[in-house]
């Protein structure tokens, strides 16, 4: 049961996450996956990023964390380019998941 609604949960954040961000716009998909990788490696004390496909073989347990990750690092990203904010998401990103780049 855990895992279905685990599943659910994954495709509310996809969804979630192609609704912030452009589908056209590639590089800030892929700078969106980067961010949760990084942040996720951070969280595990792992010196280089992390993958998705090697945190679901070693860590299983963390994809959860890091569909959540991602889908906040999209939003955030979407809001600074919408209203031109500037912010440095990484750095948002780190803080509000405790951790240090």
């Amino acid at each position: 049961m855990a895992f279905v609604e685990s599943a659910k949960n994954h495709h509310i954040n996809m969804d979630a996450i192609k609704e912030a961000l452009n589908p056209q716009d590639r590089v800030l998909y892929i700078k969106a996956q980067s961010i949760a990788n990084k942040c996720m490696a951070n969280i595990l004390g792992e010196p280089k990023t992390i993958g998705k496909d090697e945190l679901k073989a070693r860590y299983p347990e963390m994809l959860p964390l890091r569909d959540e990750i991602l889908a906040e690092t999209a939003k955030l990203m979407a809001m600074s380019e919408k209203y031109g904010l500037g912010l440095s998401v990484s750095k948002a990103i780190y803080g509000k998941f405790g951790t240090a780049a």
